[in-house]
């Protein structure tokens, strides 16, 4: 499915042509929101005021071309208007159309009397939110009239949604949910649900993750992975955030899983996620972790270090298992990141040092074991980083092993795992130099191709890796102002949720932003505000110094990019209870994590 968003324009009989133009979308889709443009200059003529627009946006499967011989010729032909054989004749119905997965593309310029709108030209703007008492120049009528006379004669089957912005603001649109949308009256929709009614009945701290999002995510990651020549996989790092239903939603899509511990081991099968198509990373894992696993029989063990390989083998051969592994290899290779997310240079923690040969050493061990099958080589390099090349120069240390294994042992690799890692936007800032999910996707698969090539090693089975990358942007923590508080230079919004739902400005520095959330700004200046939580350290700040409409007690704020390492980190510090987390998909929510109760935080205590 797609995402396409139309500029459907009409200089002639718009009120017939529209409405039935529309009304042929809905019988091809699921229309998600239509809002009226008015353009100028838009035909070729600045002084025409006769051009009006409506700005469709339809789930579809269908592609620019048929989408164009949908809205063209049969609406033409409906009509009675077939198409001129002259080119530069008018139309009936003039069509622009960007079709994408997830993104806002551009839909031309918009000459709209807003300045803040004029700021982002490529978003098509409901005049009706913006400017209510705006009229058409040439005939006084109001154009959120007409618009409504375009909704009310289309077809029964266009969902309620009239009042709905096709796009977020431009700013935030690679960091708030592919769904996320804002109402006539500024308020937030996520998912089709209204952030604002969610809060209300389930309370905040709330996180949204949204549906839409993570399979948007996926589907970019597998259409990239396209570009490999041999067979490839993705599993998804459920370290970001895993609870039984997001396992469930993995497993449907197909995915593998990636775990670090016995408690993420557990959720997946109670999920029912299937154990050949997990992997059991870690660096340090118990007896009793490794017991779990090879029970449960999970596909593949990381192994760490020579002590693991040991244990491992000796309990495999207790319970008459050959348990198939990979190495996790450690390539002194050192990326552009926080450093308590570097996880691939030499003095890391994690991974067989290539230098002084302690990898070919445990893999020489491993190929003499009989409680073990080593099937292939591993390695991660670090977290949330920009640039391909340190991960390039990774993957071709892993193929010189590999290569050198090869020609002492006759041992190739069957699987290749690069990890995974690839940055994702927090702020609109984060965006600028970031390449896509597909280019850094593009880049893994070209070095391994051409190491291969240059080792004469066959192509393996590619496995990436993502967490944050999948996860982030579908998520979204809802908070609501308590109070407004100057202290000397600084003013601060409180809001109910912080350090105990989100460590990572405390732990990482990591820089967030914030949207209000119930309603739109007012006519007032913004105001610089420092988003703080009410946990007792001073440390328990989410965004420093961001501009926000002028507050008040009872506003929500919502903050996008929450959906990774927030509640897989969460805790009860100060005895907060954790969050609830409610998963959002066509207008539908259901809570997926209900929130703590006292009675959850009284529940593992005992008193001698």
């Amino acid at each position: 499915m797609h995402i396409a968003y139309l500029s459907l324009g009409s200089n002639v009989d718009k009120e017939r042509n529209l409405p039935a133009c529309v009304d042929l979308l809905a019988q091809h889709g699921r229309l998600l929101a239509i809002s009226p443009v008015y353009e100028t200059g838009a035909i070729g003529n600045p002084d025409d005021p006769s051009f009006f627009n409506a700005a469709v946006a339809l789930e579809t499967e269908l592609g620019p071309a048929g989408l164009k011989e949908l809205v063209l010729r049969p609406v033409e032909a409906q009509l009675g208007r077939q198409r001129s054989a002259d080119p530069n004749a008018p139309r009936a119905i003039d069509v622009d159309i960007s079709l994408f997965d997830d993104q806002v593309l551009d839909l031309g310029r918009r000459h709209v009397p807003d300045p803040e709108i004029l700021t982002y030209p490529h978003i098509a703007v409901p005049l009706a939110a913006i400017a209510p008492s705006y009229r058409h120049p040439e005939t006084g009528e109001a154009l959120d009239s007409i618009a409504r006379q375009v909704v009310t004669q289309s077809s029964q089957r266009l969902e309620r949604r009239d009042d709905v912005d096709i796009a977020a603001p431009a700013r935030l649109a690679a960091v708030l949910p592919a769904s996320a949308r804002r109402a006539a009256d500024g308020s937030l929709i996520l998912g089709g649900c209204a952030a604002a009614q969610l809060a209300e009945r389930l309370g905040t701290p709330l996180y949204v993750v949204d549906a839409a999002t993570i399979d948007g995510a996926i589907r970019e990651y597998q259409a990239a992975l396209q570009a490999y020549p041999g067979t490839a996989a993705i599993a998804y790092a459920a370290k970001a955030w895993l609870c039984t239903a997001l396992t469930s939603y993995v497993d449907q899509k197909g995915l593998e899983l990636d775990v670090v511990s016995g408690g993420e081991l557990a959720i997946a099968l109670h999920a029912g996620f299937p154990a050949e198509r997990i992997h059991l990373h870690g660096n340090n894992k118990t007896p009793s972790e490794l017991a779990q696993a090879l029970e449960a029989g999970v596909g593949r063990i990381v192994v760490d270090h020579p002590a693991e390989l040991e244990l491992l083998d000796q309990m495999a051969r207790r319970l008459g298992r050959r348990q198939a592994i990979w190495l996790r290899i450690n390539p002194d290779v050192d990326v552009d990141t926080h450093g308590h997310t570097r996880t691939g240079h030499a003095a890391s923690k994690f991974g067989l040092p290539l230098a002084g040969g302690a990898a070919a050493t445990t893999a020489r061990e491993a190929l003499s074991r009989e409680g073990v099958h080593l099937v292939g080589l591993h390695c991660h390099v670090g977290s949330q980083f920009r640039d391909t090349q340190p991960l390039v120069r990774a993957v071709d240390r892993l193929l010189k092993l590999a290569a050198d294994l090869r020609a002492e042992l006759d041992w190739t690799p069957a699987e290749l795992s690069p990890g995974g890692g690839w940055a994702v936007p927090y702020t609109a800032e984060d965006t600028r130099g970031l390449p896509a999910i597909g280019t850094y996707v593009k880049e893994v698969a070209r070095a391994v191709v051409d190491g291969c090539a240059a080792h004469s090693l066959p192509w393996p089975r590619l496995v990436l890796e993502p967490g944050r990358s999948l996860v982030a942007r579908a998520g979204v923590a809802l908070y609501t102002v308590g109070a407004v508080k100057q202290a000397g230079p600084v003013t601060y919004a409180f809001v109910d949720g912080g350090l105990a739902d989100n460590p990572r400005p405390a732990l990482y520095g990591a820089r967030y932003t914030a949207v209000l959330a119930n309603r739109a700004g007012g006519a007032a200046p913004p105001q610089l505000v420092t988003v703080a939580g009410p946990y007792c350290e001073t440390g328990d700040v989410l965004i420093h110094d961001i501009e926000l409409p002028v507050l008040e007690p009872g506003d929500l704020l919502a903050v996008p990019a929450s959906g990774a390492y927030q509640l897989s980190m969460s805790s009860n510090y100060n005895a907060a209870r954790r969050p609830a987390v409610v998963w959002v998909q066509h207008g539908q929510a259901h809570v997926v994590q209900r929130r703590e109760t006292m009675a959850d935080l009284l529940a593992r205590d005992e008193v001698p």
